[in-house]
């Protein structure tokens, strides 16, 4: 299997402070044993700034995650 080319027209949020920036945000992640990877879980402990100072407010947000065994 081989993975296609990633599109450039899709932008990537590379650190907590692009959230700021974008119109809204759409996460999607594997989970192992019912949580997030670790890196994930970083990124979001890293918005904690973002959220205190309600810098996000208004902007829309969604998760979608994807499980097996």
């Amino acid at each position: 299997m081989q993975a296609p080319a990633k599109d450039p027209t899709v932008p990537v949020v590379a650190s907590a402070a692009d959230l700021e920036e974008a119109d809204g945000v759409l996460f999607g992640f594997p989970t192992r044993y019912g949580a997030p990877a670790a890196q994930m879980k970083a990124f979001f402990d890293s918005t904690g700034s973002l959220w205190k100072e309600q810098r996000l407010t208004g902007k829309p947000a969604g998760f979608f995650v994807n499980t097996g065994t």
